[in-house]
């Protein structure tokens, strides 16, 4: 924690983007959760890190918009592209470029594999995904919702009730509403989709060809999310309390 702690002020993120939300300390707490086991502490890092900027990034986004250059900078995958880009966006940039390649570095000495590809392809999924959102794009139907907002569920599946009041999105309850039901039926679907996902999910696990250790953190990092986001209120986007929840979690 101590370690993130400082690696999260050298960024200085809040002074560059004071603006966006500063959810460190929850990130290390979902990271903990997903990831409990002691001697996988770089595990920890990496998704605290990785889910830190991730957020900073949506709230970029929600604020200025959509941004090609940073989309070919992704794909160029060179600090030269950031000459493009707006400040705001490259900050952005370079500290998630600098992160995926001191992980990349370290996977390459200590395992002798390159995994750069595999994080690019889907942090670009990701980015994309922010992209389509911050268009102005409004699914009328809850598949059509479901196409995108699954690629980024995982870091801002509770923002609805904070963009809804900027016109900015549409939630899964108000897509199923337009299909002609009142909001307490669309909030019970919406529960009911979420606990056949649960049996779908445990049945996976248990049958998954997968490392068990592998298998078992996808669990539980849903787990965690389902735990924060609460079914309705999102602990991750409502400054001061989540972080002070987290404290109290871990101290």
């Amino acid at each position: 924690m101590e370690m993130m702690g400082r690696w999260w002020k050298r960024l200085k993120m809040k002074d560059k983007l004071p603006f966006a939300r500063d959810r460190m300390v929850e990130c290390y707490f979902l990271a903990m959760g997903s990831v409990p086991d002691p001697k996988f502490s770089k595990c920890r890092r990496n998704l605290t890190k990785f889910g830190s900027l991730a957020t900073i990034l949506d709230d970029v986004y929600d604020i200025y918009g959509q941004c090609i250059s940073f989309i070919n900078a992704q794909l160029l995958w060179d600090l030269e592209a950031t000459v493009e880009l707006p400040e705001y966006m490259n900050v952005c940039y370079k500290a998630m470029y600098n992160h995926v390649n001191e992980m990349v570095e370290d996977a390459l000495n200590t395992l002798g594999l390159d995994i750069l590809p595999y994080i690019k392809d889907q942090w670009m999924c990701y980015v994309q995904s922010l992209h389509v959102d911050s268009g102005g794009y409004m699914p009328t139907t809850l598949e059509a919702y479901f196409k995108n907002a699954w690629i980024s569920i995982g870091i801002a599946v509770g923002l609805a009730y904070v963009e809804m009041e900027r016109g900015e999105t549409t939630s899964s309850t108000q897509c199923y509403m337009i299909q002609g039901v009142s909001a307490e039926e669309a909030r019970d679907h919406i529960k009911d989709l979420i606990c056949d996902s649960w049996k779908k999910l445990n049945k996976l696990v248990a049958q998954s060809s997968l490392p068990t250790g592998f298998a078992e953190t996808a669990l539980a990092m849903i787990s965690c999310l389902s735990k924060i986001y609460n079914y309705r209120y999102d602990d991750i986007t409502r400054d001061g309390w989540s972080a002070l929840q987290v404290k109290w979690d871990l101290y």
